[in-house]
């Protein structure tokens, strides 16, 4: 398909709707403290709806949080009609959703368990993917650049 651009892991959600969705099943599980039960397609999928949603956020500024937490967030209507707890309270320090904590603490977990390969655990695939869903200049550039890798012109 044309339009579509390729990436290193999967699956990556097709917006942002898909990706709230993903990730309210770890945000539930984490609620009814089943969050080490969940399956690890499941899971993958909720976590890279995280680096989808919150391309400023880095698992490893979720080693160390802080204890100081802020209300303040940028507003996104459509996540806050959801789940409002996805946007604050957040951590000052790493930037981090108070309800993710335990999302990040349990992928570093599997990370460390070997459930998730590096590029899983650090999911920048995912990041560019969601900042390309929001940004069509962003991703006709990765398109191109992506595919002049795939396949390069030959006698170059």
């Amino acid at each position: 398909m044309k339009n579509r651009i390729l990436f290193h892991i999967k699956p990556l959600p097709a917006n942002q709707a898909e990706a709230v969705r993903w990730l309210l099943a770890l945000v539930r599980a984490t609620d009814h403290g089943t969050l080490r039960e969940v399956p690890a397609g499941d899971f993958k999928r909720g976590w890279f709806a995280v680096g989808f949603l919150y391309p400023g956020l880095h698992p490893d500024a979720a080693l160390n949080h802080g204890t100081a937490v802020s209300s303040k967030a940028e507003d996104c209507p459509e996540i806050r009609a959801v789940e409002p707890r996805l946007l604050a309270p957040s951590y000052v320090e790493s930037g981090w959703p108070v309800v993710l904590a335990p999302v990040a603490d349990e992928a570093r977990r599997r990370s460390g368990a070997g459930e998730l390969r590096d590029e899983e655990f650090y999911c920048s695939e995912a990041v560019i993917a969601g900042m390309c869903s929001r940004n069509p200049e962003l991703a006709g550039q990765t398109r191109e650049q992506r595919d002049s890798t795939a396949h390069p012109t030959s006698g170059q």
